[in-house]
């Protein structure tokens, strides 16, 4: 629970810098800063603490680190756009789509089966996030309406 709660932290501070630099770097460049400093670290402690010869290194190892790469700086562009043009608490309740495209995705491609305890929570999942969005989209109605 607690490396829960710090992942929370730390995404919300990471949240408000990227909207706050937004504001004068474009999110393309922003992203791709971010992840170099990032792999860079996690690449210099790898090399203190990683026996690399324990790597079965092949095509396929190459064309799924590629994959996930492209797939993760897909996703942290298209988060700091819409960072940089929405308000950061309107859109974080869309991290909560992740586990459910998680879910999705691994039943999708790779087989996996569904029980019925994570449908119920993909299910509640879902419903929290239309909740807030049906409530939000309530709200400024009636205030338009005044």
């Amino acid at each position: 629970e607690g490396l829960i709660i710090a992942y929370q932290l730390c995404s919300a501070i990471a949240s408000i810098f990227a909207k706050n630099f937004s504001k004068d770097i474009h999110p393309v460049v922003l992203t791709v800063w971010q992840m170099f400093i990032g792999s860079s670290i996690l690449i210099l402690i790898g090399l203190i603490g990683f026996d690399f010869s324990s790597i079965t290194y092949s095509s396929e190892l190459i064309a799924i680190l590629l994959y996930l790469s492209a797939v993760s700086a897909a996703a942290y562009t298209i988060w700091n756009i819409l960072l940089k043009y929405n308000k950061a608490a309107e859109i974080s309740i869309f991290k909560f789509v992740t586990p459910v495209a998680g879910t999705l995705l691994s039943v999708a491609i790779l087989g996996d089966a569904l029980d019925y305890k994570t449908i119920i929570a993909l299910v509640f999942v879902s419903l929290g996030i239309i909740a807030v969005y049906y409530k939000k989209d309530k709200e400024s109605k009636s205030k338009v309406a005044q």
